[in-house]
């Protein structure tokens, strides 16, 4: 069992908050063991209602890291850490390890500012912990007489392969034992806690890089290894950062795992009771890196690429390069239209799953044009019963002139299956003549559906 919870932040964005604080998807996912918040701009009421539920809110301010240690020192005395109303502390964001020099430089700064009384400060801290950054470390732990805790960023995305995902785990695992060396255990057990990334929304922020994972199946993977791996024993804390970037099913799916291992200290694996896979194969070659291997296309469909197609416009995390770039290109001519399908096999009748994937303008694409609007794929399923779906628009405007312009349409579908087999077919009959259409990160996975509620 983990002794605290974190979420940062938590409302902010969810689903078309616009940016301000959403107490009330807020307190859909709140748990009754979570600790601290850290998000928006709340209401006295809302701050009110938190502290009756035992929760502390803290702002989130910068570091002005790259200024020098009087540059730091200078940002943290320019910041009024009440001014969003009476908060309990304050996330300090965010110290990078790797970078030379720059832990020392915030440790002298932040010893020299004055810092508020009965004010707690947590900091960020990104890269793997070194004996050098003992001096930061010590600096942040004894602001607010020695309850300050370092928050491990620590976002990872899955491997094609379960293997491979697991050795690259083993950097996350690395830094929990450089930490405990460099703090000592009692240090360890009360300052240190690791914060995972939760962002998986296309094309906001995503670590589901890969849609022939069933993210969900990683998100256990870490969470068990926090709550049960011999190098995390004694953690003090675990959290999320990105709730505003994620899919309402990773969230939901979140918060069961959090409930599952760090409050109820259950050992089994909750994937298995809700038959979650690492790669569940219902769908062959969705990113289209085979071209249209086990595809079905007439002669209006080819395949394509575009470089950054995934990284760059996707914003698939730290997706290693190509990733994403793959694509199916629908065509149309004055008197014919593009079709593409697959029969997708393994599903179990009855049972509730769910489809994503993305469009793109191939001339907009090509041109680095903005123009976000209706794109014209349709898709179908033949042996499926639709519960629900929504297509989003980005409609946000990129800031600078190296900017990738080009906008998406990213579908979400839920079904229930009615056989095992389910064909998916999709066409741009609805398009113009001459008008071309890109397609491709299609995820089909079990969908996480409960009707109870999961706290």
């Amino acid at each position: 069992m983990i002794p605290e919870i974190f979420c940062f932040p938590l409302g902010l964005n969810d689903w078309g908050g616009n940016g301000k604080f959403n107490w009330r998807f807020a307190k859909m996912f709140m748990l009754p063991a979570l600790t601290t918040v850290s998000a928006g701009i709340p209401t006295k009421a809302n701050v009110a209602e938190m502290r009756e539920m035992g929760l502390q809110w803290f702002n989130n301010f910068a570091i002005f890291q790259g200024k020098g240690s009087e540059g730091i020192l200078k940002g943290l005395q320019s910041n009024s850490y009440h001014q969003r109303g009476q908060s309990d502390g304050a996330s300090l964001d965010e110290l990078t390890l790797s970078e030379s020099g720059n832990p020392d430089r915030f440790a002298w700064a932040f010893r020299k500012f004055q810092k508020p009384e009965n004010f707690t400060f947590h900091t960020w801290i990104t890269g793997t912990p070194v004996p050098a950054n003992a001096n930061a470390f010590s600096a942040v732990i004894n602001a607010g007489s020695g309850h300050g805790r370092l928050l491990q960023e620590i976002y990872k995305h899955p491997q094609p392969t379960i293997g491979e995902t697991d050795l690259y785990w083993q950097n996350t695992r690395q830094c929990a034992v450089n930490a405990r060396k460099i703090l000592g255990e009692e240090a360890f057990r009360s300052n240190y806690s690791i914060i995972l990334g939760l962002f998986t929304e296309t094309p906001s922020i995503s670590l589901n890089i890969y849609p022939q994972v069933d993210y969900k199946y990683f998100q256990e993977m870490q969470i068990r290894s926090l709550a049960m791996d011999k190098e995390f024993d004694g953690l003090s804390g675990i959290g999320f950062w990105g709730i505003h970037h994620a899919t309402e099913e990773s969230v939901r799916w979140g918060f069961a795992l959090l409930k599952h291992y760090a409050i109820e200290g259950k050992r089994d694996w909750l994937c298995e009771q809700y038959g979650f896979t690492f790669i569940p194969g219902l769908l062959k070659n969705p990113d289209f890196t085979g071209g249209l291997d086990h595809w079905s296309a007439n002669d209006l469909v080819h395949s394509g690429s575009f470089e950054g197609f995934g990284s760059k416009i996707q914003y698939r995390y730290a997706a290693p390069r190509g990733v994403g770039d793959n694509f199916a290109v629908f065509s149309r001519s004055a008197d014919a239209f593009g079709e593409l399908s697959q029969t997708m096999r393994g599903l179990e009748p009855g049972k509730v799953y769910s489809m994503s994937f993305v469009a793109a303008d191939h001339q907009d694409l090509q041109n680095n044009n903005f123009a976000p609007r209706r794109l014209p794929l349709r898709f179908t399923l033949d042996g499926a019963v639709i519960l629900k779906s929504t297509r989003v628009i980005d409609r946000h405007k990129p800031a600078g002139e190296k900017s990738q312009n080009v906008r998406l349409n990213t579908h979400k579908v839920i079904f229930r299956a009615d056989s095992a087999e389910v064909r998916v077919i999709f066409d741009n009959r609805q398009a113009a003549p001459g008008e071309e259409t890109v397609l491709n990160n299609i995820c089909v996975t079990p969908y996480f559906f409960q009707k109870e509620k999961v706290l």
